[in-house]
């Protein structure tokens, strides 16, 4: 799907770039600012209204960017240079640009490859600028047909039109991504140097004790009126002068001598420039006048261990050998252990949490590890749920059976209708052969169709195993999966039916729709996707508070090397329970059937307590007005209603029990409804403490010394640190060190624009005297 300028516009500023609005070409094909033809550089140049005073106005605000181009018809400008963290080779082919190109290619080697962008007739390639080079604004001094855009400079970028009715684009990416830019060789970045242009002399000026400084009696527009008053001012502060009197002589000099004169405010910001470079070397060089740095440390919200008396014995049992044996928490094979066992369940019975109501809880869950790379995720969960997977072969080889019988048993019915038509017989009384449904019990990987028609043949349910849930959340935030993302969405509860009706496959329908779900996940990019559901994004539609067994516990920090066998007793007593339930008689269990022929369990009175009380308590919580909960904790705990009877029933059956739900698998739900709101806490704190994350995630790379002095924004963007990507990440992470006294910034004037802010770092951080971690 095409993007708009819009969302072009926010992806340029989301990666810290700088952007404005320029004209656009009208329907009769002239510039919007209705200058005569050759009056302007139709739409490429800013539109005054909204940036007077042209790329110096560009933002990267996500507001200000909005408001320019929500349904609005402007080009787009992206800033280069400093502000940005790389500049533009702009080569013109219609005057040799590409020749250019070729003959640098054939004296230096090939250009690395970077990101480019195609304009009308040439190319844009862009080049990261290395740390400390400046890259000033060229035109054609460089090489024929070659523009360099730097520092106070900007190109036209896509999704503009040009004048030609071209449309810019970047090669072969649909929207811009800074980390495909590429460095700059070094010969490059010294040709572009080496062409600058240089300081024209006028005349000498004897000023006595300060010596002979070539100064010009007058300076026009276009022989460099501010970078005069640069070099002025760094010659009055060279010999001593203080920053009012050099202010006063530039204010002076300025309606003297520079035709047209500047305003006032450029005057003194170019006479400003180098204090700049004044109080950097004072903050560089000695730690007077800076406070300690201040500890900051990030602290995920506390989990409680995972506690033997969660599960019947001999499930316990084999969750901690399995634990033990593969050096991994508790909690993996304990929540692939739970899933596993109410999929097992699924819709063949549910519990009734009230006698009178309809309300119904099936068996299913959605479960989710949440731990680093490299932590021993995987081989736990595959375990524990070896016995799904065992069946689910068997299943498929039977089907493989059935399949052939029924192609037998249909040859020899439409043999027979043949005859029957062949003898005008109009009642055979022939029995069209039922077509074999393959029975199902974990599933990989499937579009959402074929889901459907897997759930119409499994009414009782099946699982999802995705090894990384990343994928899954991806490919369910694209646009053409909306319908997919609706079916795992409806088939949470294990309650409703889902059809579909579609050109060319018809109607699919499944009367019962009991998808169960697990599979693990990265902190960091779970962060992302749970940070997406509580900002309003695409995923804020109750997909992610849908992972009821959802763990991010603490890693074990030593590995201990265990080579034993399993305990083949807990191990068989866990895969034969998983089949006797996939094989569970309600009736001999003694669940009631309703006239829906749903079958279920009631708690007994002892447990319906429990769970009343337990209700009551979180209805509170969950209505309270004054509730310190933040939104996305309070749309996790709303799912939780049907938490404790889905495990109540779980642990009452996976426990052998018959009859009601009783006491002790109740107080043992309770238990985990404690433990999985501690899990989800530290899950929601990774998005919504995203400020503290970044500040530590920068702290840790200042520790490191992996940022000098005078770095800037851009050099953290194009770092691209986990955490620090986007430019409010980095905005938030500077300003929380600077409160906390880990760096100061300054304004560098010295950029022929507005100012660049630049960060020192505290002399007085040392790795003894303050940790992040």
């Amino acid at each position: 799907m095409n993007k708009s300028k819009l969302d072009h516009a926010l992806n340029y500023a989301q990666q810290g770039v700088p952007v404005l609005p320029l004209h656009y070409i009208e329907a009769d094909g002239s510039c919007s600012c209705g200058a005569d033809e050759g009056g302007c550089k139709p739409a490429k140049h800013p539109f005054g209204q909204l940036v007077p005073h042209g790329v110096v106005d560009a933002s990267a605000d996500m507001d200000t960017v909005r408001s320019w181009f929500e349904n609005k018809p402007y080009n787009i400008g992206i800033a280069t240079g400093e502000v940005s963290g790389f500049f533009a080779v702009d080569r013109d082919d219609r005057d040799g640009g590409d020749a250019t190109i070729k003959k640098w290619v054939e004296t230096h080697g090939e250009l690395p490859k970077s990101l480019m962008q195609r304009p009308s007739d040439g190319v844009h390639l862009l080049f990261k600028i290395p740390p400390g080079v400046t890259i000033k604004n060229d035109q054609k001094k460089t090489g024929a047909g070659i523009d360099i855009r730097g520092d106070n400079g900007y190109i036209c970028a896509a999704p503009s039109i040009h004048k030609s009715g071209h449309q810019y684009s970047w090669e072969g990416y649909e929207l811009f991504d800074r980390s495909k830019i590429g460095t700059a060789p070094e010969w490059l970045i010294d040709k572009i140097q080496q062409s600058a242009r240089p300081r024209k002399s006028i005349g000498k000026v004897d000023f006595g004790d300060l010596g002979v400084f070539e100064l010009p009696d007058k300076v026009a527009d276009g022989e460099g009126r501010e970078s005069t008053l640069v070099s002025y001012a760094g010659h009055l502060r060279a010999n001593g002068l203080d920053q009012a009197t050099i202010d006063q002589i530039l204010l002076d000099y300025n309606r003297s001598h520079i035709l047209p004169p500047l305003d006032d405010d450029v005057v003194l910001n170019r006479a400003r420039r180098y204090e700049t470079a004044v109080v950097a070397e004072a903050l560089t060089n000695t730690a007077s006048g800076w406070d300690e740095p201040l500890a900051i440390k990030e602290n995920l919200p506390s989990v409680p261990p995972f506690n033997r008396v969660m599960f019947p014995n001999d499930i316990s049992r084999y969750v901690f050998d399995v634990a033990e044996r593969m050096s991994c928490p508790p909690e993996f094979p304990a929540i692939a252990a739970m899933v596993a066992l109410a999929t097992a369940i699924g819709s063949r019975v549910h519990c009734k949490p009230y006698e009178k109501g309809m309300w119904l809880v099936p068996g299913g869950a959605w479960g989710m590890i949440v731990s680093p790379p490299s932590h021993i995720k995987t081989p736990p969960l595959s375990e524990m749920l070896r016995p799904l997977k065992i069946m689910d072969k068997n299943a498929a080889d039977q089907f493989k059976l059935a399949e052939e019988q029924y192609k037998i048993d249909k040859g020899i019915y439409d043999n027979g209708v043949k005859k029957a038509i062949t003898a005008g017989n109009r009642t055979p009384g022939l029995a069209l052969p039922a077509e074999p449904k393959m029975t199902r019990y974990v599933v990989n990987d499937s579009t959402y169709e074929m889901l459907v028609k897997i759930a119409d043949a499994n009414p009782n349910g099946f699982l999802v195993f995705r090894d990384e849930l990343s994928g899954w959340f991806h490919s369910l935030n694209k646009e053409n999966q909306k319908e997919a993302r609706g079916l795992f969405l409806t088939g949470w509860s294990g309650t409703e039916g889902y059809a579909t009706d579609r050109i060319g496959r018809g109607h699919v329908r499944a009367d019962r729709l009991n998808i169960s779900l697990i599979g693990t996940i990265q902190p960091n990019v779970l962060r992302t996707i749970v940070y997406d559901a509580v900002s309003g994004g695409v995923g804020d539609d109750g997909l992610v508070q849908r992972f009821q067994f959802a763990v991010y516990p603490d890693p074990v920090r030593k590995f201990t090397k265990v080579d034993r066998h399993p305990d083949f007793a807990a191990m068989q007593h866990f895969e034969d329970l998983i089949k006797m339930l996939t094989n569970l008689d309600p009736k001999k269990i003694g669940a009631t059937i309703g006239p829906d022929d749903n079958a279920y369990l009631y708690f007994n009175e002892e447990a319906q307590v429990i769970f009343d009380e337990w209700r009551d308590l979180l209805e509170t919580r969950l209505r309270d007005p004054d509730s310190d909960e933040t939104p996305a904790m309070l749309a996790h705990l709303g799912k939780y209603r049907s938490l404790l009877p889905k495990i109540a029933l779980v642990l009452h059956l996976a426990d052998g029990q018959v009859g009601a739900i009783g006491k002790r698998p109740t107080i043992q739900a309770k238990a985990w409804t404690i433990l999985l709101e501690a899990h989800a806490r530290r899950i929601y704190h990774t998005a919504t403490n995203r400020t503290l994350q970044s500040a530590v995630t920068l702290a840790n790379k200042i520790k490191s010394e992996r940022l000098v002095n005078g770095f800037t924004r851009s050099d953290i963007l194009l770092k691209e640190w986990a955490n620090l990507r986007r430019g409010e990440e980095v905005s938030t992470a500077l300003t929380v060190l600077v409160d906390l006294k880990w760096l100061k910034s300054v304004d560098d004037n010295n950029t022929g624009g507005r100012p660049t802010q630049r960060f020192y770092i505290n002399p007085r951080l040392t790795t003894k005297e303050t940790a992040a971690a």
